[in-house]
């Protein structure tokens, strides 16, 4: 699919809000052909309003399993992005967003690559706060 997406001169990236030492692990791991930005203290996803903030229960469950947050996200606010695809137009306009916050999977990529290559920019321009590149391993 990232050929096809390529094709059409656009881009795939992931925004996170892990610390770029984690997601560069990640993406090293999975062996991951785009990149991961990092979206320090949620601050894009606030933008795009898919930030939220997990209940005390959550919290608790994340604790027990030995998922802190706080060290994989640099921050203490236990604040995560709903999964979400969001499409952009060269200079920022949002072509879609589709965010779930209630999903037993998170959707294939195959309905994103459709919308990017069947809309036309919206009259909307929305340019949420930086994300920063995570360094790639050479």
């Amino acid at each position: 699919m990232l050929p096809d997406i390529h094709a059409l001169g656009a881009e795939l990236v992931v925004i996170s809000p892990q610390v770029p030492t984690i997601s560069l692990e990640m993406r090293t791991q999975l062996k991951l052909a785009f990149d991961v930005l990092f979206d320090a203290g949620n601050k894009v996803a606030e933008a795009y309003g898919i930030a939220m903030q997990l209940p005390d229960d959550l919290i608790q469950v994340y604790v027990r399993r030995g998922n802190d947050l706080s060290t994989f996200n640099g921050d203490s606010s236990w604040r995560l992005p709903v999964p979400a695809r969001i499409v952009l137009a060269r200079g920022g306009a949002v072509l879609a967003i589709e965010a779930r916050l209630h999903t037993p999977a998170r959707t294939g990529g195959d309905a994103g690559f459709s919308t990017a290559a069947g809309l036309t920019p919206s009259r909307r321009t929305h340019k949420p706060g930086n994300a920063t590149l995570a360094p790639r391993r050479k």
